[in-house]
């Protein structure tokens, strides 16, 4: 149902450079983060991101529940 690319297409370990207008929703950065971008750091996780999304059509009316309530009876 989905396909996926890496955020960055890098190789993680190796060093990047994040421009000003660095996404904060597409990368987290981490570390001594004060100032202002450019950083300049190493890629511990790529990130993933879907390229396409192809859902088949949703159910029935009322049958949007992700996760059921759950009741423990005593």
């Amino acid at each position: 149902y989905f396909s996926i690319a890496p955020v960055i297409q890098d190789d993680e370990g190796q060093a990047v450079t994040l421009d000003r207008d660095v996404d904060p929703a597409r990368v987290k950065v981490i570390g001594n983060t004060t100032g202002r971008p450019p950083f300049s750091g190493i890629l511990r996780h790529r990130g993933w991101e879907a390229t396409r999304v192809d859902l088949p059509p949703a159910p029935a009316a009322g049958r949007s529940v992700l996760a059921p309530a759950e009741v423990e009876v005593q």
